[in-house]
């Protein structure tokens, strides 16, 4: 992959989380594969934690890797905690991730990457959805991205599905 059409597309991931720390070990380790499947691809993860009582902080304190930032503070619920993740991310494009949640370790398309530059460069375009699978219990179930429009003004996704411009968040 050529690094620099990676370069003006590097990524913060943001999770929060609040005592899910068994669930926040299988994010942080999809992404690091995820990370490690694309070497090329600019990536950092922003955990946001809500001052958990489970051993979240012990495993936040033990991490050794520099892509991995957090905080681990008292807040005012999972919105309070994105909006302070946003202000921590360094790149100019978020994606969500709640603790537990995963991401595809597959490679990432160069297609894939064009596609998004062409959209990104709409100074109107907030972001781009995604389709993504999730889980209840022991059912999946896929949630297709669908288009907005004027008389209908809905989320095109669920907000995990979602790569969103910062500057327009």
């Amino acid at each position: 992959m050529n690094k620099e059409l990676f370069n003006a597309l590097g990524i913060s991931v943001i999770t929060v989380t609040l005592n899910q720390k068994d669930n926040l070990l299988n994010t942080i380790n999809s992404i690091l594969q995820f990370r490690s499947a694309n070497p090329n691809f600019l990536i950092e993860h922003i955990i946001v934690d809500g001052n958990s009582l489970d051993g979240t902080v012990e495993l936040l304190n033990n991490l050794k890797n520099p892509t991995i930032r957090y905080i681990s503070e008292n807040d005012n619920g999972m919105y309070q905690a994105m909006n302070k993740g946003v202000k921590l991310a360094s790149f100019n494009y978020l994606v969500f991730i709640n603790a537990g949640d995963i991401i595809n370790i597959g490679t990432v398309s160069i297609d894939l990457v064009n596609k998004l530059k062409e959209g990104l460069k709409d100074e109107k375009l907030a972001g781009f959805a995604f389709s993504a699978i999730y889980k209840i219990g022991i059912k999946s179930r896929l949630i297709k991205s669908r288009y907005v429009t004027p008389s209908v003004p809905i989320m095109p996704s669920l907000h995990q599905g979602m790569l969103y411009k910062r500057s327009l968040l």
